[in-house]
């Protein structure tokens, strides 16, 4: 007899669009809150070995040209390999990124956005 496993919720945020997580629905719900328009898993194309590869970042920031990218399974090896590479990638090709954590959610990520974006900018003058 198979084993009932029943469906997964989804996350729809306050935008009405559909999330992978808890964690991107608080963040995109925060996002909204702050007043910060985003686009959610804009591509983003970047070389490695002679071939194009597409990320897939959480959020982008339209008016800052920022992405929010959220790495909710650092616990898990295989996942800690795509994330040190993805994480190669930003920095190869100059990608401005906000990295966030589990841990971070339970913090203020309002605040840890907020902050991150003022370094940002600070760069950028």
């Amino acid at each position: 007899m198979k084993k009932f496993k029943p469906k997964p919720k989804k996350m729809i945020t306050h935008k009405g669009e559909q999330v992978k997580s808890k964690s991107e629905w608080r963040i995109a719900n925060i996002l909204r809150k702050l007043g910060l328009e985003y686009e959610y898993e804009r591509p983003v194309p970047v070389w490695s070995r002679k071939k194009i590869y597409q990320l897939l970042p959480d959020f982008y920031l339209n008016q800052f040209g920022v992405y929010i990218e959220f790495w909710g399974m650092i616990s898990d090896p295989e996942y800690k390999k795509k994330m040190s590479w993805k994480k190669k990638m930003y920095n190869r090709h100059n990608i401005q990124v906000i990295h966030l954590y589990p841990y971070q959610m339970y913090q203020k990520p309002a605040k840890i956005i907020m902050k991150e974006l003022k370094k940002f900018a600070q760069k950028s003058q």
